[in-house]
């Protein structure tokens, strides 16, 4: 009984807790020059419906709506966090947290899974599976370290239809 109990409670650290650690981190904890124009953005910059970005419909539009519900709950339920929020980046850069992260975790859950599958014989060891998801983790955590309301849509869309097509 608590070994299974131990094994999941082991895998939801693993597969959702320590890649919301790492995203976390990547986010609030570096800062390039980069990010310190993201972090000042207001609302969803009008160059993202206009230039070559014009065709992530997805996550332009994701990101508009967001922005405006994370806008709404600060405003009207939180308002004793707004300038804690704000210290720390815009609501857009929030929201474009909330986006990213919430797709890491979904990247992370179909990753775990995949592995569940042992699609080659080097995976059937279970030491072996979470150091390679961890170091897909980390190379996806590093990709952020640049923050996109794009990348970790597409990483998860990408990793699902690999889950599709084994």
């Amino acid at each position: 009984m608590f070994k299974i109990f131990d094994e999941k409670k082991d895998g939801f650290l693993f597969v959702i807790i320590l890649p919301f650690l790492l995203f976390f981190m990547s986010y609030y904890g570096f800062e390039s020059s980069y990010v310190v124009g993201i972090k000042s953005w207001e609302k969803v910059p009008d160059f993202m419906f206009s230039s070559v970005y014009v065709y992530r419909v997805i996550p332009n539009y994701l990101s508009v709506h967001v922005t405006e519900a994370v806008t709404f709950v600060v405003n009207n339920y939180m308002p004793f966090a707004k300038s804690f929020l704000l210290k720390q980046g815009s609501l857009f850069y929030h929201s474009t947290f909330l986006i990213n992260v919430f797709f890491f975790i979904l990247t992370s859950i179909v990753l775990n899974e995949i592995f569940k599958l042992k699609p080659v014989e080097l995976l059937l060891n279970e030491n072996v599976k979470r150091l390679v998801h961890l170091v897909a983790l980390f190379f996806i955590v590093i990709v952020q370290y640049v923050p996109t309301n794009c990348d970790c849509i597409a990483l998860f869309f990408y990793v699902l239809g690999i889950f599709f097509y084994s």
